[in-house]
Protein backbone atom coordinates (compact mmCIF):
# COMPACT_ATOMS: atom_id res chain seq x y z
CA UNK A 1 0.00 0.00 0.00
CA UNK A 2 1.77 3.24 -1.09
CA UNK A 3 1.21 6.45 1.14
CA UNK A 4 2.07 8.94 -1.54
CA UNK A 5 1.91 9.70 -5.16
CA UNK A 6 5.27 10.37 -7.29
CA UNK A 7 6.55 7.30 -6.37
CA UNK A 8 2.85 5.70 -7.02
CA UNK A 9 2.76 7.19 -10.08
CA UNK A 10 6.43 5.84 -11.31
CA UNK A 11 5.49 2.47 -10.14
CA UNK A 12 2.33 1.75 -10.92
CA UNK A 13 2.89 3.45 -14.75
CA UNK A 14 5.50 1.43 -14.98
CA UNK A 15 3.90 -2.14 -13.93
CA UNK A 16 0.91 -1.57 -16.00
CA UNK A 17 3.32 -1.33 -18.78
CA UNK A 18 4.01 -4.90 -18.48
CA UNK A 19 3.20 -6.48 -20.98
CA UNK A 20 3.20 -4.12 -23.21
CA UNK A 21 7.10 -3.32 -23.88
CA UNK A 22 7.36 -0.78 -20.74
CA UNK A 23 6.11 2.57 -22.83
CA UNK A 24 9.04 4.94 -21.81
CA UNK A 25 7.12 8.33 -23.31
CA UNK A 26 4.25 7.26 -21.78
CA UNK A 27 5.44 7.13 -18.04
CA UNK A 28 7.59 10.48 -18.82
CA UNK A 29 4.15 12.18 -19.83
CA UNK A 30 2.09 10.81 -16.72
CA UNK A 31 5.17 11.67 -14.40
CA UNK A 32 5.85 15.01 -15.16
CA UNK A 33 3.28 17.31 -13.82
CA UNK A 34 4.29 15.40 -9.82
CA UNK A 35 8.16 14.47 -9.94
CA UNK A 36 9.80 17.32 -7.72
CA UNK A 37 7.00 18.59 -5.91
CA UNK A 38 7.49 19.47 -2.47
CA UNK A 39 6.59 16.67 -0.18
CA UNK A 40 5.82 14.30 -2.88
CA UNK A 41 7.83 11.21 -3.49
CA UNK A 42 9.66 10.55 -0.13
CA UNK A 43 7.98 7.37 1.15
CA UNK A 44 7.56 3.68 -0.59
CA UNK A 45 5.98 1.06 1.61
CA UNK A 46 7.85 -2.34 0.82
CA UNK A 47 5.92 -5.36 0.98
CA UNK A 48 9.10 -8.04 2.71
CA UNK A 49 7.97 -11.68 0.86
CA UNK A 50 10.42 -14.65 0.33
CA UNK A 51 11.20 -15.00 -3.25
CA UNK A 52 13.39 -16.65 -5.78
CA UNK A 53 15.95 -14.30 -7.22
CA UNK A 54 16.46 -16.38 -10.22
CA UNK A 55 13.26 -15.89 -11.41
CA UNK A 56 13.38 -12.77 -11.15
CA UNK A 57 16.37 -12.37 -12.79
CA UNK A 58 14.98 -14.17 -15.77
CA UNK A 59 11.84 -12.27 -15.67
CA UNK A 60 13.93 -9.41 -16.28
CA UNK A 61 16.29 -10.83 -18.92
CA UNK A 62 13.19 -11.96 -21.06
CA UNK A 63 11.09 -8.51 -20.97
CA UNK A 64 14.36 -7.22 -22.86
CA UNK A 65 15.65 -10.06 -25.31
CA UNK A 66 13.46 -9.04 -27.89
CA UNK A 67 15.16 -5.31 -28.03
CA UNK A 68 18.53 -7.08 -27.44
CA UNK A 69 17.79 -10.01 -30.45
CA UNK A 70 16.46 -6.77 -32.76
CA UNK A 71 20.07 -4.78 -31.71
CA UNK A 72 22.32 -7.87 -32.33
CA UNK A 73 23.31 -7.56 -28.60
CA UNK A 74 23.74 -11.20 -26.08
CA UNK A 75 22.79 -11.66 -23.00
CA UNK A 76 23.80 -13.80 -20.45
CA UNK A 77 22.47 -14.62 -17.06
CA UNK A 78 24.24 -16.40 -14.66
CA UNK A 79 23.02 -17.09 -10.54
CA UNK A 80 24.65 -18.85 -7.94
CA UNK A 81 22.19 -21.62 -7.39
CA UNK A 82 23.09 -20.92 -3.51
CA UNK A 83 21.31 -17.81 -3.19
CA UNK A 84 18.16 -19.47 -3.64
CA UNK A 85 15.32 -16.88 -1.90
CA UNK A 86 15.89 -13.70 -0.48
CA UNK A 87 13.49 -11.65 1.21
CA UNK A 88 12.03 -8.23 -0.36
CA UNK A 89 9.92 -6.32 -2.51
CA UNK A 90 9.69 -9.07 -5.44
CA UNK A 91 7.67 -6.32 -7.96
CA UNK A 92 10.21 -3.34 -6.80
CA UNK A 93 13.25 -5.91 -7.43
CA UNK A 94 12.55 -6.87 -10.70
CA UNK A 95 11.85 -2.69 -11.58
CA UNK A 96 15.57 -2.27 -10.32
CA UNK A 97 16.63 -5.39 -12.74
CA UNK A 98 14.86 -3.87 -15.80
CA UNK A 99 16.07 -0.74 -15.21
CA UNK A 100 19.48 -1.57 -15.47
CA UNK A 101 18.71 -4.26 -17.92
CA UNK A 102 16.85 -1.72 -20.32
CA UNK A 103 19.91 1.06 -19.79
CA UNK A 104 22.33 -1.68 -20.83
CA UNK A 105 20.41 -2.70 -24.15
CA UNK A 106 19.66 1.18 -24.94
CA UNK A 107 23.47 1.64 -25.08
CA UNK A 108 25.09 -1.30 -26.03
CA UNK A 109 26.12 -1.09 -29.83
CA UNK A 110 25.19 -3.83 -32.04
CA UNK A 111 27.69 -6.91 -31.68
CA UNK A 112 27.76 -6.05 -27.87
CA UNK A 113 27.29 -7.89 -25.09
CA UNK A 114 24.94 -7.49 -21.67
CA UNK A 115 25.80 -10.39 -18.66
CA UNK A 116 23.76 -10.18 -15.64
CA UNK A 117 25.30 -12.22 -12.71
CA UNK A 118 24.38 -12.57 -9.00
CA UNK A 119 26.23 -14.43 -6.09
CA UNK A 120 26.86 -13.92 -2.41
CA UNK A 121 29.57 -12.33 -0.96
CA UNK A 122 30.74 -11.08 2.65
CA UNK A 123 27.12 -11.49 3.71
CA UNK A 124 25.37 -10.07 1.30
CA UNK A 125 23.96 -10.57 -2.20
CA UNK A 126 25.27 -9.19 -5.45
CA UNK A 127 23.73 -8.24 -8.69
CA UNK A 128 25.73 -6.86 -11.34
CA UNK A 129 24.40 -6.17 -15.24
CA UNK A 130 27.78 -5.37 -17.27
CA UNK A 131 27.90 -4.02 -20.59
CA UNK A 132 29.95 -3.13 -23.59
CA UNK A 133 28.34 0.14 -24.26
CA UNK A 134 30.44 3.62 -24.52
CA UNK A 135 31.04 4.05 -20.80
CA UNK A 136 30.37 6.51 -18.23
CA UNK A 137 32.89 9.50 -17.67
CA UNK A 138 34.01 9.74 -14.21
CA UNK A 139 32.28 12.98 -12.71
CA UNK A 140 29.25 11.30 -14.37
CA UNK A 141 29.19 8.64 -12.00
CA UNK A 142 27.59 9.93 -9.08
CA UNK A 143 25.12 12.62 -10.90
CA UNK A 144 23.79 9.35 -12.77
CA UNK A 145 21.53 8.18 -9.59
CA UNK A 146 20.11 12.18 -9.08
CA UNK A 147 16.41 12.34 -10.89
CA UNK A 148 16.59 13.79 -14.68
CA UNK A 149 20.06 13.66 -14.87
CA UNK A 150 21.22 11.25 -17.53
CA UNK A 151 25.32 10.84 -18.72
CA UNK A 152 26.82 12.40 -21.50
CA UNK A 153 26.05 8.96 -23.81
CA UNK A 154 22.67 8.76 -22.63
CA UNK A 155 21.97 12.77 -23.88
CA UNK A 156 23.08 11.90 -27.24
CA UNK A 157 19.94 9.58 -27.58
CA UNK A 158 16.68 9.89 -28.81
CA UNK A 159 14.69 8.89 -25.85
CA UNK A 160 15.78 8.67 -21.81
CA UNK A 161 13.41 9.48 -18.59
CA UNK A 162 16.12 9.86 -16.27
CA UNK A 163 14.68 8.87 -13.83
CA UNK A 164 15.29 5.35 -14.28
CA UNK A 165 18.57 5.09 -12.18
CA UNK A 166 17.22 7.42 -9.39
CA UNK A 167 14.03 5.31 -8.76
CA UNK A 168 16.67 2.16 -8.48
CA UNK A 169 18.38 4.06 -6.08
CA UNK A 170 15.60 4.50 -4.13
CA UNK A 171 14.36 1.03 -4.67
CA UNK A 172 17.75 -0.25 -3.25
CA UNK A 173 18.45 1.58 -0.36
CA UNK A 174 14.71 0.90 0.62
CA UNK A 175 16.03 -3.03 0.72
CA UNK A 176 18.90 -1.90 2.50
CA UNK A 177 20.85 -2.46 0.21
CA UNK A 178 23.61 -0.23 -2.14
CA UNK A 179 24.04 0.21 -5.92
CA UNK A 180 26.81 1.59 -7.44
CA UNK A 181 28.70 2.00 -11.12
CA UNK A 182 32.19 0.75 -12.29
CA UNK A 183 32.65 2.20 -15.97
CA UNK A 184 35.98 1.87 -18.35
CA UNK A 185 35.13 4.57 -21.06
CA UNK A 186 35.44 3.05 -24.33
CA UNK A 187 34.78 -0.34 -22.76
CA UNK A 188 31.82 -0.55 -21.17
CA UNK A 189 30.13 -0.13 -17.37
CA UNK A 190 28.87 -3.14 -14.50
CA UNK A 191 26.02 -1.59 -12.45
CA UNK A 192 26.01 -3.40 -9.05
CA UNK A 193 23.38 -3.60 -6.59
CA UNK A 194 23.10 -5.24 -2.72
CA UNK A 195 20.47 -7.14 -1.11
CA UNK A 196 20.92 -8.08 2.43
CA UNK A 197 17.93 -9.91 3.02
CA UNK A 198 18.49 -13.80 1.90
CA UNK A 199 16.06 -16.12 3.17
CA UNK A 200 17.26 -18.77 5.30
Amino acid sequence: MFVVDAWRSVLGATWELEGMRFDAPFVVKRLAPTIGRPGVGRRITIAHRAYSLAEALERGVVSVRERAIRGDITITLSSDPAIGTVVGDERRIRQVIFNLLSNAVKFTPPGGAIDVSAKELDGEVRISVRDTGPGIPLEDRDRIFEEFQQAAAGKEQIEGTGLGLALSKRLVELHDGRIWVESDLGHGSTFTFTLGAKAA
